[in-house]
């Protein structure tokens, strides 16, 4: 990792390239400005990028989520509410 900077090939799993804490940590101090990328294995980047990208949202997290909205909606009928108490502008768009 010192003499990352003078380097002039570094060969590191491509994994690296795109998780950000190793590449945070493991190639802080790479010039990617001037940086050429082989890649092997290149076949299989597609399928490593879909399953980097994606996540799982289970039963909770979606409750969660719906809950969220509904006090959301809430509030703003509330101040809706307020609004139209108040005479001012009220839009529910």
């Amino acid at each position: 990792r010192q003499r990352l900077e003078d380097a002039e090939l570094i060969l590191v799993p491509y994994n690296y390239l795109f998780e950000p804490d190793a590449r945070s940590q493991s190639l802080a101090d790479v010039k990617w400005d001037d940086a050429i990328l082989i890649f092997d294995e290149a076949h299989n980047l597609e399928s490593f990028a879909s399953e980097s990208a994606s996540f799982d949202l289970t039963g909770t997290d979606l409750a969660g989520c719906i809950g969220e909205v509904s006090r959301a909606a809430g509030y703003l009928q509330s101040m809706g509410t307020e609004a139209v108490s108040d005479g001012g502008p009220v839009s529910m768009d």
